[in-house]
């Protein structure tokens, strides 16, 4: 890092502070049409293409606001500090966000994009100035190490190459969920035709016409319209529907913990997302699990504290407290998967009727009875295979867009630091 330069950025760049135009008055505002105005909630992405406000031109007359070019770096100082993106247009932001006008001989725009977040960051963490808030006076003073412009450009590439894959891949994972949620309620209000197999798929593969389309299909039931052929069941009919517990106190008691018997809390379930629980924070001791209760491996648990019926299924053997319930399903009535992604369908039902209290919860007279629409077991398999294709590309982008960032961030870490050379 000896060839690379250390400098105040008011040496390599102007900076200019927004402003915002009084509230009081309604001509300064443009709602849908004006000049795109910049707030810290509109700084996400690279680029700022859209903002949720506007500005009239009596309001850039009449306000501390200066026009900030098209591909102008910007960055908020205050709150959120360190958050930039590209001016995707020409743009006017409020006053807890600066521009960079860069002298481009000294600076790459780009490479600028990638060092400054270090630099605001550097600054916040010092101890001298922590948890202060930045303004012009500081930003002027924060200092930003640059090698050469070539090698400035180079680092810049790699860095908005992996920023590109990331996009994409984030742009996929978006396509992907819109995909399954349209997919959701089709599969789980229209089902399968398990009738209109074909040579690549002879268990079934059409939906079933809507029942706009084709009412003779369907019946009317407690749930609304149901395909003719799904029964309404209770949930307790098809499955073991039983509280946790942890009847041990203090519950922080050394004595429970600690042991081969992993031990889950709410936290747990809600990160599984549906999917299976493969992480556990504790264990318990031989005596930890006599005063608790161990669910086997394929049991569907569900919250009923605080955040209701979220769910998650345990991958291997687990105990856990009465604010998760585990539905141990009947597998010649009903598939897991099929059970776990109805309950979660009716998380918004489950949540209405809680009570409203210091934590909103819900019991076991309220999961048991719980009323589901069940298709024959050939249906269910073929419903919860087209849910499994979907959700298998939606995991596997997700753990190629988290090696993309711990890449990208290894390469920051080496890159803007002239730790590792570019050639």
């Amino acid at each position: 890092m000896n060839d690379w330069q250390l400098l105040p950025l008011n040496q390599v760049c102007n900076i200019a502070i927004g402003g915002t135009p009084s509230r009081n008055i309604e001509e300064y505002w443009g709602g849908g049409e004006g000049f795109p105005w910049v707030a810290i909630s509109d700084l996400h992405g690279r680029v700022i293409t859209e903002t949720s406000e506007k500005i009239t031109l009596k309001g850039v007359n009449n306000s501390n606001v200066k026009a900030v070019r098209e591909g102008t770096v910007i960055m908020s100082f205050k709150l959120s500090i360190g958050r930039v993106a590209y001016a995707g247009m020409e743009l006017y932001t409020n006053e807890a966000i600066a521009s960079f006008d860069l002298d481009d001989k000294l600076i790459d725009n780009n490479f600028f994009y990638y060092q400054l977040p270090e630099v605001a960051k550097s600054a916040i963490t010092d101890s001298a100035i922590k948890g202060a808030t930045l303004n012009k006076e500081k930003l002027n003073a924060l200092c930003i190490s640059f090698p050469d412009l070539n090698s400035q450009q180079k680092i810049a590439k790699i860095l908005s190459t992996v920023d590109n894959l990331i996009e994409k891949t984030q742009s996929l994972i978006d396509k992907y969920t819109a995909i399954k949620q349209g997919m959701m309620a089709d599969l789980f209000t229209r089902g399968i035709d398990m009738t209109t197999g074909d040579h690549q798929n002879p268990k079934g593969g059409k939906l079933r016409p809507s029942v706009e389309d084709a009412p003779e299909l369907y019946k009317q039931t407690e749930l609304g319209w149901v395909p003719k052929e799904w029964v309404v069941v209770d949930l307790e009919s098809i499955a073991n529907v039983d509280r946790g517990k942890f009847t041990h106190r203090p519950r922080d008691d050394a004595k429970c913990y600690g042991g081969e018997h992993p031990f889950i809390q709410t936290g747990s379930v809600t990160k599984a997302k549906g999917g299976f629980i493969t992480e556990y924070k504790q264990t318990l001791s031989e005596f930890g699990r006599s005063v608790s209760r161990e669910f086997s491996a394929g049991t569907i648990a569900v919250t009923i504290a605080a955040n209701i019926a979220d769910t998650g299924i345990l991958n291997i053997p687990m105990c856990f407290p009465d604010s998760i319930v585990g539905v141990n399903v009947d597998e010649d009535k009903a598939l897991i998967r099929f059970v776990e992604i109805t309950i979660r369908r009716n998380k918004q039902r489950l949540d209405a009727i809680a009570p409203l209290s210091a934590q909103k919860n819900i019991n076991l007279e309220d999961l048991r009875p719980l009323k589901l629409a069940l298709p024959a077991l050939s249906e269910q398999v073929a419903i919860c295979k087209r849910y499994e294709v979907n959700e298998s590309l939606i995991s596997k982008e997700i753990a190629y867009l988290e090696k993309l960032n711990k890449q990208k961030k290894g390469l920051m870490q080496d890159l803007l630091t002239g730790k590792v050379k570019v050639a």
